[in-house]
């Protein structure tokens, strides 16, 4: 089991975790508040979870949870859709269809994914393959829509090679930000965004020649996230 940070629950409410409800009501922000405390604070399994706990620490009725929720899952199930929404908008940051994010903003893009950690945690811990397959399969289709929209469209490799290059660098983009999750003291944020604009960026040096992607090494040398 992974374990996260402490956090303050009401702060992170602030931040708009319950808009995937669509306008919840006091009585839904309860039940997902006392939900969402199990599962963070108290870290519980999700079969450890009953609707009684969660009525109980909302102060409600099970009659008033199935008013409002089918069971646990449904509750859960919301937590992850929330989450995929979250890391959208995160790696939105990485790249964009006029190119490939400077390491400045790639860190930004980090810490501000980084402010739900908890949520990760507590999703990671009943779901390992969540987090970074939602980074995988996100960065995949920024890079797959950046290639499509390119100015200059001359490339050396085939669109095959380009498209494998494509899985292969998003599938170790998800692992590296989820081992880096899970241990900070592995590598700097900064390492991080570096790592990540340097292999976002041999995408696109490498459609236009391969053996510039030594230069691009060299280049990130030199980074600095200011």
């Amino acid at each position: 089991m992974i374990h996260g940070r402490g956090f303050n629950n009401d702060a992170l409410w602030g931040m708009n975790l319950m808009t995937i409800l669509q306008a919840p009501t006091d009585t839904q922000k309860r039940l997902y508040d006392a939900f969402t405390h199990c599962v963070t604070a108290l870290e519980l399994p999700l079969n450890k979870i009953t609707v009684t706990k969660v009525t109980k620490i909302a102060g409600l009725s099970r009659r008033t949870f199935y008013t409002h929720f089918l069971d646990i899952y449904d509750l859960y199930e919301k937590l992850k859709q929330h989450l995929a929404q979250v890391l959208a908008i995160g790696t939105a940051g990485f790249v964009t269809k006029n190119g490939i994010t400077k390491p400045a903003g790639i860190l930004k893009a980090i810490h501000d994914i980084d402010q739900y950690e908890p949520y990760i945690f507590a999703v990671s811990n009943l779901d390992t393959e969540f987090f970074p397959q939602q980074i995988t399969d996100l960065v995949q289709q920024k890079l797959l829509d950046y290639v499509a929209h390119r100015p200059d469209k001359k490339s050396v490799v085939s669109e095959r090679e380009t498209y494998y290059h494509i899985l292969f660098i998003s599938y170790g983009l998800g692992q590296e930000c989820y081992y880096w999750m899970a241990d900070r003291q592995r590598i700097p944020a900064q390492d991080l965004a570096k790592n990540i604009y340097y292999q976002l960026s041999s995408v696109s040096v490498g459609m236009i020649d391969p053996d510039l992607l030594d230069q691009a090494v060299a280049k990130l040398n030199t980074f600095d996230a200011n």
